[in-house]
């Protein structure tokens, strides 16, 4: 039974036991920017599991996505070692909320196992958690399990939960004996060894709490059941195969590898373990970008990168010199691009991205690794110096990871700890300024010292200067001509944050003036001003009225509003893939940071600007809204993965065209931005691209000097408008033909009589 009919044929039993079909959720988890990645069929369902949300269906199946690289659930460093992990797999799944429970779900998973799927009982056990009587007394009593095959286990193996919070609760397994061909042949071999012969296959949870930051368990409004069956697995056991790597949509992708390197998978260990990496992580990268990660420093990104290196790695071990994984990865796209067209649709960015991560990577590797072995022989010891690896990494950028599995190769080990000491010495080198800095305002707050933001309505407020500060030292007054810190409260002034630069301004008291040079927020709640004083004596509980610049804010609002416009126009003319890396906002232009493969084309930035001024010119209210986190997210607000965000949020909605959380100052429609044009492109990173842009004042100004450098231009060849790049191109052509001339007459003068005539000729004698 191949594959695609194993899924299939899973889906249609559950749609007739009255099961809705739904598709697999995207590998980023839409409502949760906290989990890394989709690691289960249930992802999708939290909120109604949780009781937050009302669902028209009680009964539901599923064929998800899954990555699971990180977090609660991390098969990253198994992949290759065992025939059956994965970082990407998929997960069948049947759900019931408030609906059946424990029997049904036993009795339906039985019934698919046994008689649609023909897998004998004789070869099947079961799992259940210590604690679960009834769901042991249903195995035995209700489905007729043998006792001697129904193992009792702890919370590690038969408690699930999605992460270390959330929805959990005790599960049930069903393991099938595939042999003792398939054994360690250990004595001590059997349900419970980690051997490729007992496997588990189907895992059936019963969600009945909600596990808090605390670590306390809640009931759930309503019991639940989560189950999931790997894909892989079962279709292994299906086919008759030693592992999932032989399943035949794996073998196809297999193929290509084999291609690539000349061996044959199944024939040495070494080898295997490798070309099962460099399958997974292929088809893994694959998905991943195809759901827009791309490979970075941060996050998600960051996972991927991981995995292309570690790919490349293995390469390595099959002697593969050449960029390959893009190849391998194309084959992943022909083999489940027709289940998975996101895939297809993906394809030009899929290979792209590989491709050139592999290329940066690999002169690093190589070098890297030439340093890694000149250390090794100088190595004696079981443990690897922490120095040594630091400095491979820190001057080399040869990865940490990659050189701790080398170790473990070699039956080595690094000391961590150690290693991450001379990681944070070499951190804190450049930031101990900073740090001193920020100590003063985190005590500050320690005192209960907290500044209220009044800026988004108010640019004047009348306020009292609460602390003083100089060279990090409180100060109780301040003379004229000095520079120093100060806090008031309330404050009008946006302190630097979010990309967003600080506002200037001053600050006017009874014979006395200060120009507020910056605001900054170092830690929450807590906005200093970089004052300096030009008249008259500021002392610490002052009554001062202080002013915001009313142009300079205005022109800030304008960039900021323009980056979420931007941030849609991209990612509507782009893919949505497009996710913001970073920004600065400022009163002269913006800059945003977005992931993506490759340069702008001339095409792109058009239609991206276009859109931009499209949406100026129709005028979207730009709308603020206080909303709850998780009903925010629900409603499909976009989130920083990276940013960590308070129960209450800050939604910017600009009709349907954009809804981001941003704490920034912004217009109050968008005709105020009056107009947008994109300065330049530039790449910040592999797979990160940045663009500089301008608006309102800044755009016109720049609109009015490329209309007097044309009409320089008219004027000095004579022309109009429309005729001045056909009068550029006619004169570069005339220019080339004339160097050409010259070139040849130069040539003439050297050569024959010419040549004759001054070797001969004598002057005076």
């Amino acid at each position: 039974m191949r594959t695609d009919e194993i899924r299939e044929r899973f889906l249609k039993f559950f749609e007739e036991k009255g099961h809705k079909r739904l598709p697999s959720s995207s590998l980023i988890p839409t409502d949760d920017p906290t989990l890394l990645f989709t690691n289960a069929g249930m992802v999708q369902f939290k909120k109604i599991f949780l009781g937050e949300i009302e669902f028209p269906h009680k009964r539901v199946t599923t064929v998800q996505k899954c990555v699971r690289a990180g977090g609660k659930h991390n098969d990253f460093e198994r992949v290759g070692r065992t025939a059956r992990h994965h970082t990407f797999f998929e997960m069948l799944g049947n759900f019931s909320f408030g609906d059946y429970f424990k029997k049904t779900a036993i009795e339906l998973a039985w019934e698919l196992i046994t008689l649609h799927c023909g897998i004998s009982p004789e070869v099947l056990w079961v799992s259940v958690y210590k604690d679960d009587d009834e769901a042991y007394r249903i195995w035995k009593r209700e489905i007729g399990v043998k006792e001697e095959r129904i193992l009792k286990l702890g919370e590690e193996d038969n408690f699930w939960s999605m992460g270390e919070t959330g929805p959990c609760g005790p599960c049930t397994e069903i393991i099938v004996d595939r042999g003792e061909s398939a054994g360690c042949g250990k004595p001590t071999c059997g349900p419970t060894c980690d051997c490729d012969r007992y496997l588990e296959i189907w895992n059936l949870v019963f969600m009945e709490f909600n596990r808090t930051p605390s670590g306390k368990l809640e009931p759930l409004p309503r019991k639940c059941v989560d189950t999931g069956m790997g894909l892989e697995r079962i279709a292994s056991v299906l086919q008759g195969v030693n592992g999932n790597y032989e399943i035949d949509i794996m073998r196809d992708i297999m193929k290509s590898v084999e291609e690539i390197s000349g061996k044959k998978y199944g024939e040495e260990e070494k080898s295997d373990v490798a070309m099962r990496v460099i399958v997974d992580h292929s088809r893994a990268s694959a998905f991943l970008i195809a759901d827009g990660i791309l490979p970075s420093n941060e996050g998600r990104g960051y996972v991927l990168r991981k995995m292309l290196r570690r790919a490349v790695r293995f390469g390595r071990v099959l002697g593969i010199k050449e960029p390959f994984i893009w190849i391998v990865a194309e084959e992943v796209l022909k083999v489940m691009g027709n289940t998975y067209p996101e895939l297809l649709e993906s394809r030009d960015i899929i290979k792209e991205s590989i491709r050139a991560e592999e290329e940066r990577f690999r002169d690093t590797f190589e070098r890297g690794l030439k340093i890694f072995y000149e250390q090794m022989e100088n190595v004696k010891e079981e443990e690897f110096p922490a120095e040594t690896a630091f400095t491979l990494y820190d001057t080399y950028g040869f990865p940490l990871e990659v050189t701790v599995e080398l170790l473990q190769e070699h039956g080595k080990v690094l000391d961590l700890e150690k290693f991450n000491h001379l990681m944070e010495r070499q951190r804190s080198l450049g930031k101990v300024s900073w740090k001193e800095e920020k100590d003063i305002y985190l005590r500050l707050k320690e005192r209960g010292k907290k500044t209220l933001f009044t800026g988004y309505s108010s640019l004047r407020e009348e306020s009292d200067v609460v602390f003083i500060s100089a060279n990090g030292r409180e100060k109780e007054f301040l003379a004229e001509g000095e520079e120093v810190e100060v806090i008031i409260n309330p404050t009008p002034f946006y302190g630097e944050a979010g990309g967003q630069v600080g506002d200037r301004g001053i600050l006017l008291w009874e014979e006395g003036e200060a120009e507020v040079e910056d605001a900054k927020k170092p830690v929450i709640d807590l906005i200093y001003l970089n004052v300096r004083i030009k008249k008259g004596i500021l002392k610490k509980g002052q009554k001062v009225i202080a002013m915001v610049d009313k142009k300079r804010r205005k022109a800030t609002a304008i960039h900021h509003t323009l980056t979420h416009l931007l941030h849609a126009g991209l990612r509507m003319v782009l893919g949505k893939h497009v996710r913001q890396m970073g920004s600065l906002v400022s009163p002269e232009r913006l800059r945003f940071d977005f992931s993506h493969h490759r340069p702008l084309s001339e095409e792109e930035i058009e239609k991206i600007e276009s859109l931009v001024n499209e949406w100026i010119g129709e005028g979207h209210p730009v709308i603020v809204e206080e909303k709850d986190y998780e009903f925010a997210i629900k409603e499909g607000a976009i989130a920083l993965f990276e940013e960590k965000y308070g129960s209450v949020v800050r939604v910017i909605k600009i009709d349907e065209i954009s809804k981001e959380l941003c704490g920034g100052t912004h217009l109050k429609n968008t005709v105020e931005a009056q107009a947008f044009k994109i300065l330049s492109q530039s790449s910040v990173q592999a797979g990160v691209r940045r663009v500089e842009a301008v608006g309102g004042e800044g755009a016109i100004s720049y609109f009015h000097s490329i209309e007097k450098i044309l009409k320089k231009l008219q004027s000095e060849l004579h022309c109009h408008s429309e005729e001045v790049l056909l009068k550029i191109e006619e004169m570069s052509k005339r220019l080339k033909e004339l160097e050409k001339e010259n070139k040849s007459l130069r040539q003439k003068l050297l050569t024959g009589d010419e040549r004759k005539f001054l070797e001969r000729r004598e002057l005076n004698g």
